[in-house]
């Protein structure tokens, strides 16, 4: 399993999360907020579209070996409606051995109705280390998420940042949530399908989460907006993920950091039980 990840990359997906502080999901930013509910008993036929959504996301998961995105991540606090976001872009791959690695660069940063204004932040996780940097700062920290020599499958759920149904059998997910099909609604996103997933008490994402909302693109089979509502209902997280493009063989250069200047802060972090 991979070690926490920061806040802002923990809320990705994703992303994913995502989800960064010290420990979180990549993808998430706010639309509407969607309460939890009690669910009611389900219909045969509402069963029906939720099992078959949840097969399409697992089909995907399981021929994905990349994706691209434009990305946005907005956090709401619930408590006192303030609300900021930043933009940016996101790439994930699969790589022969196993492996996965995650690039996200945040370049835009938007305080409540403010216009955007330029703040760079940038992760790399791979080979089983988390690089954030700060470029305002002027600061990197480097830490080591994953053991020596483990691969971790981060779309698997409780293992990568990403609690995404993406690549997982629908009784696995069953098995760690209550999931609800939710009607669409003004503001979704063109062409997609939501779904809610609650997690149940004894899962280890009860911890975490009240819910977690994915609304799911009809035509790529891929999510385009994941929302999640803390532990507490404090922070809603909202990722909004535009311009997909899926299995396009990304260069190389999209997971290489550009060599730093002089005068940086670099902390190393490694790997602690």
């Amino acid at each position: 399993m991979i070690r926490s990840t920061p806040l802002l990359l923990a809320g990705c997906l994703a992303a994913s999360s995502l989800i960064l502080a010290p420990s979180s999901l990549l993808f998430a930013a706010p639309a509407a907020t969607t309460a939890p509910t009690t669910t009611p008993a389900r219909t045969a036929a509402e069963a029906g579209r939720v099992d078959a959504l949840l097969d399409k996301l697992d089909a995907r998961g399981k021929k994905l070996s990349d994706f691209t995105a434009d990305l946005k991540l907005t956090t709401i606090d619930n408590s006192l409606g303030d609300e900021s976001a930043r933009l940016g872009h996101v790439a994930y791959q699969r790589k022969a051995d196993g492996s996965a690695r995650l690039r996200v660069v945040f370049d835009q940063k938007i305080l409540g109705d403010n216009p955007p204004k330029k703040e760079r932040l940038e992760y790399l996780l791979a080979d089983g280390w988390l690089i954030e940097r700060d470029y305002r700062l002027k600061k990197e920290i480097s830490r080591q998420v994953a053991k020596p020599g483990e691969k971790v499958n981060l779309l698997k759920l409780g293992e990568g940042p990403f609690p995404l149904p993406l690549g997982q059998d629908k009784a696995e997910v069953h098995k760690l949530f209550t999931v609800q099909w939710i009607a669409p609604a003004e503001g979704d996103p063109a062409g997609s399908a939501h779904l809610q997933l609650v997690p149940r008490p004894d899962s280890q994402f009860s911890r975490k989460f009240q819910s977690l909302d994915v609304w799911v693109s009809a035509d790529s089979d891929m999510p385009v907006r994941i929302q999640t509502v803390d532990r507490n209902g404090a922070t809603t997280t909202t990722t909004d993920l535009s311009h997909v493009q899926v299995n396009t063989n990304p260069p190389e250069d999209t997971f290489r950091l550009e060599k730093l200047p002089e005068g940086w802060q670099r902390i190393d972090e490694p790997f602690a039980e």
